[in-house]
């Protein structure tokens, strides 16, 4: 059962939602929509510096409720639904990083918060790194959870993904999709099993159909895109968090790029896989709280 609320923060009721694989029923705080033309779905909870999270792709901002609530006692964090996500409008339209990266800005607009850490897990990270690189004055500090778009994909695959329409997207969810979910993890432990939970056995209609949509009209931006190029221009102080058995952005390349961040730091999980913020939530808000409270930006380690 999840709670919504208006843009302005009047509650309008509880409504129960229907089930729907990876939307947790027992996230902590209400839903709230933005105003304008295109409302994005979003929680804000807690005071002090602000935190953006930003989920990944074909997921929500319940992904985060194992972190959210050990961050809000320090900070006001914002999570938010990307448009196309969760419960933001899924209008037909061309998604793109770019117009993510606006919907995250107006939100901020809405909200009064100037400028903010942005904290993004896979796609939500490739949001998150080119919002440093064009709104820089809107991120304070950046932080990349398995991060995407730091991959030069080969020109067959950029060419590929302009013709893979969503039916195809589909069916191969519905015949992979638990082989996938549990490809997110190296350790099957009891924070990945409450997370796997929120998904098998709950109907897969009108979630894959989104989700196929979505990933249809976004796929030709992402396989194109990548910041490899632009990193010594990412200026802000950067944590890089990865799971070092992470088999969907694999950890190989990532200290190459990692280390020339100018103002970067990289912290890798052992054992585990591509969501720590589920496989290992309390060192994910450890690894946090000790980066947004650090005087000044170590050099760069790996941890």
């Amino acid at each position: 059962m999840r709670m919504v609320m208006s843009g302005g923060g009047n509650l309008l009721g509880t409504v129960r939602r229907p089930l729907r694989p990876g939307v947790s029923d027992s996230f902590p705080y209400p839903t709230r929509m933005s105003g304008g033309d295109l409302p994005v779905a979003y929680f804000d909870v807690g005071s002090g510096p602000a935190l953006l999270l930003i989920h990944g792709l074909g997921s929500n901002f319940t992904h985060f409720q194992l972190v959210a609530p050990g961050l809000a006692r320090h900070y006001r964090v914002v999570g938010v639904d990307l448009p196309g996500c969760g419960d933001s409008a899924k209008p037909r339209m061309r998604y793109t990083i770019d117009g993510y990266i606006d919907a995250c800005v107006r939100l901020l607009d809405e909200l009064q918060i100037p400028q903010a850490t942005w904290v993004g897990h896979s796609l939500g990270g490739m949001v998150s790194a080119g919002a440093a690189l064009r709104w820089p004055q809107r991120v304070e500090r950046l932080v990349l959870i398995a991060g995407a778009g730091f991959t030069r994909y080969p020109l067959m695959a950029r060419l590929g993904s302009h013709v893979v329409p969503s039916p195809l997207i589909l069916m191969f969810m519905k015949r992979f999709a638990r082989k996938l979910l549990y490809s997110c993890f190296h350790e099957v432990n009891h924070h990945a099993k409450w997370f796997i939970g929120q998904a098998e056995g709950r109907p897969e209609s009108p979630t894959l159909d989104e989700f196929a949509r979505v990933t249809a009209s976004l796929l030709p931006d992402v396989a194109r895109r990548h910041y490899l190029d632009e990193v010594e221009k990412i200026l802000q102080p950067t944590l890089v968090m990865w799971g070092e058995q992470d088999r969907l952005l694999p950890f190989a390349p990532v200290k190459e790029w990692a280390e020339r961040l100018p103002n970067g730091r990289l912290s890798v999980f052992r054992n585990c896989g591509h969501l720590p913020i589920i496989e290992r939530p309390d060192e994910v808000v450890e690894e946090l709280h000790t980066f947004l409270n650090e005087g000044r930006m170590r050099t760069f380690a790996a941890g």
